[in-house]
């Protein structure tokens, strides 16, 4: 069976939107759930079943989720970097329907490295991160998931530090690495989870005033990422889980589309008594994304909705409706003046004439 395999998507009643405890490898049934998205396979007989591509793909395997949307320039780096010689690897790029070349670079690879098992899905819209990662969870064969950003290139041996880290620890369900900036400095990744105190404080704007001196406690100001420590909150830039963990926690809630599902989905694994580990020993080079730098006002939008919604889940429950409430029309108004602010330098930078190069 080819190791290159693409899979379409077409609008549908099926969803990948919302928590499925009992989602596994090559599952076919799934219960009715409220919130429905966009996705179902198109062309059957591209899809390998579980039968029969695992045979040919051990139990123990790596699967790397990839969400894909406009990232032509970083992807190529990031598939390159991947450990295929060291590790039994599978990778599922997930396209969210990119608009620049993002697609003929997973193809090109595929052509290059036709031994090397790559399975692009093709999304016929922007289903959101957390379905598209729902997408890639199902579809995935491997015993150990990584979630992993396209704007990534993994450092030696990183992969592999990981597993073996965790098969000394059966009580981790989420690994979280080591975030780098290109030249070398270390990247904040990790937070606790969010309060209204958080969340009050922040939209305060004092920390903004005062240069993020006087940052809210969530953010973890006075962790310097240099140890290893157990954590409530990392980055799914890149998160290692195992098949396990996964089944018991679920999928990806739909309900947070593009911001704070990786928040929620720390927060139910928590809740489920696995522990989540920031591990310095394994090292990551992050790009930082530019499917999101690229719309700054949107992301800004669903950035605000997504913490009022996570408010929503969690504290409404404790008897704080009212005070979601609040912090829900404070958002409105906080996403109004930072899109006003975003709008207005993308405005003043078009109007600055560019100087002709030498």
């Amino acid at each position: 069976m080819r190791s290159g395999i693409r899979t379409r998507y077409r609008s549908s009643r099926k969803n990948y939107s919302n928590p499925d405890p009992k989602a596994g490898a090559g599952s076919r049934a799934r219960k009715p759930l409220a919130l429905r998205s966009p996705a179902i396979p198109v062309s059957r007989f591209m899809i390998p079943t579980a039968a029969s591509y695992s045979k040919s793909f051990p139990a123990d395997g790596l699967s790397v989720i990839i969400v894909l949307f406009n990232n032509e320039n970083e992807l190529t780096g990031c598939l390159e970097s991947l450990p295929w010689k060291d590790l039994n690897l599978e990778v599922l790029a997930v396209d969210n329907r990119s608009t620049d070349g993002t697609r003929a670079r997973v193809l090109r690879f595929q052509e290059k490295y036709p031994d090397r098992r790559v399975r692009l899905i093709e999304n016929s819209c922007n289903l959101g991160f957390a379905a598209a990662v729902n997408q890639g969870l199902h579809h995935s064969l491997g015993g150990w998931i990584m979630l992993l950003g396209p704007d990534t290139e993994q450092r030696p041996d990183a992969f592999a530090r990981m597993i073996r880290f965790m098969k000394k620890r059966p009580d981790i369900g989420l690994l979280a690495p080591q975030l780098l900036h290109p030249d070398g400095r270390i990247q904040p990744s990790c937070r606790n989870f969010p309060g209204l105190r958080d969340a009050a404080w922040e939209l305060s704007g004092i920390p903004r005033l005062t240069g993020y001196r006087l940052m809210p406690g969530w953010k973890m100001p006075g962790f310097g990422h240099d140890a290893m420590r157990e954590v409530e909150q990392p980055e799914a830039t890149c998160l290692l889980t195992r098949r396990r963990a996964y089944r018991d926690v679920g999928d990806m809630d739909g309900r947070f589309p593009i911001f704070f599902n990786d928040v929620d989905w720390c927060r139910r694994f928590a809740r489920k008594g696995w522990k989540t580990v920031f591990f310095p020993g394994a090292k990551i080079t992050h790009l930082r994304g530019s499917s999101v730098q690229s719309r700054p006002l949107f992301s800004i939008w669903k950035s605000h909705q997504g913490f009022y919604r996570y408010f929503m889940k969690y504290e409404i429950k404790r008897g704080r409706r009212a005070l979601c409430l609040a912090l829900g029309a404070c958002l409105i108004v906080a996403a109004a003046f930072r899109s006003a602010g975003a709008w207005a330098l993308r405005e003043t930078a078009l109007r600055i004439p560019r100087k002709p190069d030498p």
